[in-house]
């Protein structure tokens, strides 16, 4: 588990993603109390902009907007991105990308 390293963060867009799937704001209200709340800055939504602008994918690899907004955000704050996807990572070579164990 992260939350014992580490502070952790949530980008509203990751927010909004949870919300989606999610039964009651209280739930992922709950889920999410260790978490620093992270809002989305305008240099974040501009740098993710461009980055998909700039992305080329390939046949299987269509991208989507929101995974470039969370990897912008942590690139204009200069945290770490901790995240299972490994897809697209080469666009943000300033990222510094945190990959949990896969057990």
């Amino acid at each position: 588990m992260w939350a014992g390293r580490d502070q952790l963060g949530v980008c509203s867009v990751t927010y909004a993603e949870l919300a989606a799937g999610a039964r009651s704001q209280e739930g992922v209200d709950e889920d999410l109390k260790l978490f620093e709340r992270i809002e989305l800055s305008f240099e974040a939504a501009w740098r993710a902009g461009q980055r998909f602008r700039q992305y080329r994918p390939g046949k299987h690899d269509a991208p989507v907007l929101p995974d470039f907004f969370i990897r912008a955000q942590a690139a204009v704050l200069a945290i770490q991105h901790l995240t299972n996807d490994r897809r697209r990572t080469a666009v943000w070579p300033e990222l510094d990308f945190v990959f949990p164990e896969r057990t």
